[in-house]
């Protein structure tokens, strides 16, 4: 039974290094259990994908967790992953990950947006289309 457990835990390992090569659309796609659940105290390597909530982040940074450092409140330490259609949902973005001129974001109707794919005409953007129209095209 040892060795089947240490077996284990070297393929968790090795999906966890690989999981940092993978796109993010990529990510979202495969079942979750894939990838390993968050937990506290565990040494995360920068690119690497955990689920915690049941929503998949990616690791923006290399850093030991801590139980107050949870994925949803740390955007620093890891960066939600969501897509739809190959096209990722609009999130306000923070310091770390806004959005360059050419990529495109889906504004959700629960959201309360229109529900339509827009591009972002500038590098560095983190207003969304309600609030700075000339940034953006609707596609």
């Amino acid at each position: 039974m040892n060795d089947v457990r240490k077996r284990s835990q070297a393929i968790k390992a090795a999906i966890g290094e690989a999981s940092a090569h993978i796109s993010d659309e990529t990510a979202t796609l495969l079942p979750e259990s894939v990838f390993a659940a968050w937990a506290a105290g565990v040494s995360y390597k920068a690119g690497e994908v955990v689920v915690y909530g049941g929503e998949r982040y990616r690791v923006a940074q290399a850093h030991t967790s801590q139980s107050d450092w949870l994925p949803p409140n740390v955007p620093a330490l890891y960066g939600k992953l969501t897509f739809a259609g190959g096209v990722q949902v609009w999130e306000r973005p923070q310091a770390h990950n806004v959005i360059m001129k050419g990529e495109r974001r889906l504004f959700r109707v629960e959201d309360g947006f229109d529900g339509n794919v827009y591009e972002s005409l500038i590098d560095n953007n983190s207003w969304s289309y309600l609030e700075t129209p000339d940034y953006w095209k609707l596609v």
